[in-house]
């Protein structure tokens, strides 16, 4: 408790953040949205909403005036406590802080999806393999998720409709996973495609596998 009155704003969300986890108080929570800080700000709204002490209504118009605002460093703080918004009911906060194209937020937001990992996060994270700044978070998140999501790269490579800026970084994504899952996947799709740059991609995907 004493450390909710620390000068530092991050050490004040952290504890903010622990104390919601043992025994939410509704009160103490709202007496933080308005804290100086925006991550003990974001910390606060994220935590009364996973705890149910907001209603829908108010939660998602909240979330919105943060993304849509004019405050740079209050979304990449809701970004870093995307982590602790209940999923999937929340999914579409992420999509839209992608949206907004800042490169930065982009990569804060695939950070939180690792530390997060939930399948509903799959066609965003695919997306965002075309963000070189986010690209190696978003593989990240891919493959914390885990088996789950190795079907729907398997698809979208096979997707002749993705746009290669995507399909192009798909090989190495699958390369990552358990290799008697991935090659078989690589292989067949090496089989099919006649995009030469993918070609080139699976054979280096392949090719890390054997090493």
């Amino acid at each position: 408790g004493r450390l909710l009155e620390h000068e530092d704003g991050a050490i004040r969300a952290a504890a903010l953040r622990s104390l919601t986890k043992s025994r939410p108080d509704e009160d103490l929570l709202r007496g933080h949205l308005d804290d100086p800080e925006p991550a003990v700000r974001c910390t606060a709204l994220v935590a009364l909403i996973g705890a149910g002490l907001a209603d829908e209504e108010e939660g998602s118009d909240t979330l919105r005036r943060v993304v849509h605002g004019d405050c740079g460093d209050t979304r990449l703080a809701l970004a870093r406590a995307l982590r602790d918004l209940p999923m999937p009911r929340h999914a579409w906060v992420a999509a839209e802080l992608v949206a907004i194209g800042e490169p930065q937020l982009a990569a804060e937001v695939a950070r939180s999806l690792v530390a997060a990992p939930h399948p509903c996060h799959l066609p965003l994270l695919l997306d965002m393999l075309r963000l070189r700044d986010a690209r190696e978070e978003a593989r990240r998140a891919l493959l914390a998720i885990g088996e789950a999501a190795l079907p729907e790269l398997d698809a979208a490579l096979a997707d002749l409709g993705q746009p290669v800026a995507v399909r192009q970084h798909l090989p190495r994504t699958i390369s990552r996973f358990a290799p008697d899952r991935a090659a078989p996947i690589l292989l067949s799709a090496l089989c099919k495609e006649t995009n030469a740059e993918v070609v080139f991609k699976i054979l280096r995907g392949l090719g890390r596998i054997r090493t």
